[in-house]
C-alpha cells in the first residue's frame, strides 16, 4: 500500500495558490493560545510529500465571539481573506467557519480571494440536535450545559440556534455559491 501512496499522480503537482485553513477561534482561547491547537493540522499540511514550498500553506484564525452571529463572522473573515493579495487562495474550513465561508464569500467580497472552498464536518442543513431541542425541550432538556462544547467551535448555544434547519434552508437560498470559485 505505501508504495501505491508515493505513486499518487496528486503527490507531483505543484501548488499553485495557497492553501488556508481557516477556523473559528473565541477571543479567549486566543489569547491563552495563539493558534497552538491548530499547529499540528499546519504541521501535516506541510508535511505532506510533494508538498515542496511550505510557505504556501496558511493558518487564518478568525478571532470570535461566542455571541457572533453568522454574518458578523462572515464579515470578519472575509477582511481577513483579503490580506491575500497575490493570488487566490485554496480555502479550507471546519464545522461553523464553513458556513462563514460560504457568507464571507457570498455577501462579503471574499469570492474575489478564494478559488475553492473545501468544508468539512459543516451543517450545511442545519443541527439536529437544535431542531430536537426546541421540538422536544422535555426530552432533551437545556443545552446550556453543552456551552464548553460550543465554545471550543467559537460559538454559544445562543447563536448555535441560528444552525437550525429552518434557518440553514433560508440562508442557503440567500447564500449562493460564488460564480469564480
Amino acid at each position: 500500500m505505501d508504495k501505491v501512496a508515493k505513486h499518487l499522480p496528486i503527490r507531483h503537482r505543484k501548488l499553485n495558490h495557497p492553501i488556508v485553513f481557516a477556523f473559528n477561534i473565541p477571543t479567549t482561547h486566543y489569547a491563552a493560545n495563539r493558534d497552538a491547537y491548530y499547529k499540528p493540522i499546519l504541521n501535516s499540511f506541510k508535511s505532506q510529500p510533494g508538498v515542496k514550498d511550505q510557505s504556501q500553506i496558511y493558518l487564518l484564525p478568525n478571532i470570535v465571539s461566542p455571541q457572533d452571529t453568522i454574518e458578523e463572522r462572515a464579515k470578519m473573515l472575509a477582511h481577513k481573506l483579503k490580506a491575500f493579495k497575490r493570488s487566490k487562495v485554496h480555502l479550507v474550513t471546519h464545522s461553523f467557519t464553513g458556513i462563514d465561508a460560504r457568507a464571507a464569500i457570498s455577501m462579503y467580497d471574499g469570492g474575489d480571494r478564494v478559488r475553492s472552498l473545501t468544508t468539512i464536518c459543516t451543517p450545511h442543513l442545519g443541527l439536529r440536535l437544535i431542531d430536537n431541542a426546541r421540538k422536544f425541550p422535555e426530552q432533551y432538556g437545556d443545552l446550556a450545559p453543552l456551552d464548553k462544547a460550543f465554545e471550543v467551535l467559537g460559538m454559544s448555544t445562543d447563536n448555535a440556534a441560528e444552525f437550525t434547519h429552518k434557518n440553514m434552508e433560508a440562508f442557503n437560498e440567500v447564500v449562493t455559491d460564488h460564480e469564480n470559485v
